[in-house]
């Protein structure tokens, strides 16, 4: 588990799920992931038109900087009412502002969202469609021959990628990655695909991928 933090495949599976909640997505593979500041933030993550690193608006993306525990958004709106109702919340003069929360309470979160949905069949999120995906990516250079391991371990990490690129390149989920064989050699750094990289079709989570793909 400490590795898929550090490697960076918790960070690509929860910036996913936000993608898939919101239809918000992944401005390039893997996002860009800046080391920004607090004061910064709503400066960085905007479209380059504007000064910011996104090609477009209504991208998912993370911050290196001293954030974490927290969690951000940053909003757009041209409408002068809003702005001015934001300006005086958040004094800033937009048309981007911060909206910041210094910590996340996912123990608590987490399990209030499971008796919700178990006790009153309320849902926390309800994707209506796979915006993004989370890509397995060779951790060190394999050899065809090879099984891997599952997420954290020495052979894969993830990389997220919007749902229309994983579907036109034939690339591999990482969710289901875990007991698979390599097919042919993958340089360190490349993101596996259904030709050099073959998955245990036999494994319960490949099952529900395939039911779930076969709902789409």
């Amino acid at each position: 588990m400490l590795a898929a933090f550090k490697d960076g495949t918790k960070t690509m599976v929860e910036m996913a799920a936000v993608a898939n909640a919101t239809g918000l997505l992944p401005d390039v593979p893997g996002m860009h992931g800046p080391k920004v500041e607090l004061a910064d933030l709503a400066k960085v993550f905007v479209p380059k038109a504007d000064g910011g690193i996104f090609g477009r608006r209504g991208c998912v993306d993370y911050s290196t900087g001293a954030i974490a525990p927290g969690v951000f958004a940053i909003v757009y709106s041209a409408d002068q009412r809003v702005r001015a109702d934001m300006k005086f919340i958040t004094r800033a003069d937009g048309p981007y502002y911060l909206h910041f929360r210094p910590y996340h309470l996912c123990d608590l979160e987490t399990p209030q969202s499971i008796a919700e949905a178990v006790l009153l069949s309320e849902v926390t999120v309800a994707p209506e469609a796979m915006h993004a995906e989370v890509v397995c990516v060779a951790k060190r250079d394999l050899r065809a021959g090879e099984k891997v391991g599952g997420i954290g371990g020495p052979e894969i990490y993830g990389r997220i990628y919007t749902h229309t690129q994983l579907t036109a390149e034939r690339l591999v989920p990482i969710g289901i990655a875990a007991g698979g064989t390599v097919r042919q050699d993958i340089r360190k750094g490349t993101a596996m695909t259904e030709e050099s990289f073959a998955v245990d079709q036999t494994t319960f989570v490949c099952r529900l991928r395939r039911m779930q793909e076969a709902m789409a």
